[in-house]
């Protein structure tokens, strides 16, 4: 593989808006990447190339998904079942910890 057959993400959907999906949907939209940031609670931020949406487009079709929720075993199992692989039509879909990114 070379550089230039390097994946590029041009699109991302985090889900969790807490610190951790804050942080990254900042880092992301300062790199000039489009960002949906997915949280079912009121949350207040504002970014440009980010859009705070409270469920999940049903259009979605992101290059990245990462998955930023609170670390409690129920949480993440109810995230994972709500929004599976099968939901969102991302070429590729990343379960990640934000902790390694």
């Amino acid at each position: 593989m070379t550089p230039n057959d390097t994946p590029r993400c041009h699109s991302l959907m985090i889900i969790g808006a807490g610190v951790m999906g804050q942080g990254i949907a900042r880092l992301f939209a300062d790199a000039g990447i489009t960002v949906t940031l997915v949280d079912p609670r009121d949350v207040d931020f504002s970014r440009p190339r980010v859009t705070l949406v409270r469920h999940l487009p049903p259009e979605a079709a992101p290059d990245l998904v990462i998955e930023a929720v609170f670390e409690d075993r129920a949480v993440k199992q109810g995230c994972m079942r709500t929004w599976s692989v099968s939901t969102v039509a991302a070429p590729w879909w990343r379960r990640t910890h934000p902790a390694c990114l």
